[in-house]
């Protein structure tokens, strides 16, 4: 007799697979963080950085295209290379572009490295969401991404309120950048130690024989 399925949310916080739900979750509160974080402040960081109002919402325009950009870009990346390297790739690319932000470039470089913040930080999400999706078998996906989507929705309220008391207690813009920097990092690493898991092909029609598997 074959052994009987668990229900999903007791399967996800099983053993095996209890840090793996928990990583993905802490990569959407990263994400989610910055989407909502840097949404809500970029003008208000810009503007205190010396940029004039016009350049400020300048930049919150670009921040959103180049999340456009990333997510398109990241998603057809994960389709090719899988979603792990280009997931913790992206959150890469958002720390560096955010630390870049830091030291307040010129105007014209500005807008370049805030459109690759976007891409590597909003963008991020969207492949995340696909890591997600491809990383659990079909019985448990929908489950799966729920949870972590709701971990994720924790650092949209987190995101204000971490840029709010920053910039309340006075803390010069830099830094700001440099702790939003930061927290794109751990998003990285949280991808990268996400455990492969091993996923049968008998959940597709595509399978070219029962048993054999692939790694995720």
């Amino acid at each position: 007799m074959s052994k009987p399925e668990q229900p999903p949310l007791r399967e996800l916080f099983a053993a095996p697979a209890l840090s793996g739900v928990l990583l993905f979750g802490l990569a959407n509160f990263v994400g989610f963080l910055l989407v909502f974080g840097l949404n809500t402040w970029l003008p208000e960081l810009m503007h205190e950085a010396g940029y004039s109002l016009g350049s400020a919402l300048t930049f919150q325009v670009l921040l959103n295209t180049g999340a456009i950009i990333g997510g398109v870009s990241g998603s057809t990346l994960a389709d090719r290379y899988g979603s792990r390297p280009v997931a913790a790739s992206a959150f890469l690319l958002a720390t560096i572009a955010i630390g870049g932000m830091a030291i307040a470039p010129p105007p014209l470089l500005m807008y370049f490295v805030v459109l690759l913040a976007g891409a590597g930080s909003i963008g991020t999400q969207i492949v995340l969401f696909g890591f997600v999706a491809t990383h659990y078998p079909a019985r448990i996906r929908a489950t799966a991404l729920g949870v972590t989507t709701g971990f994720g929705r924790l650092g949209a309220v987190t995101g204000p309120l971490l840029g709010g008391i920053l910039l309340s207690a006075h803390v010069p813009f830099g830094w700001v950048f440099t702790i939003f920097g930061a927290i794109a990092l751990i998003g990285g690493l949280a991808c990268l130690f996400v455990p492969h898991r091993t996923v049968r092909h008998t959940e597709t029609s595509l399978a070219p024989h029962p048993g054999t598997e692939r790694v995720s």
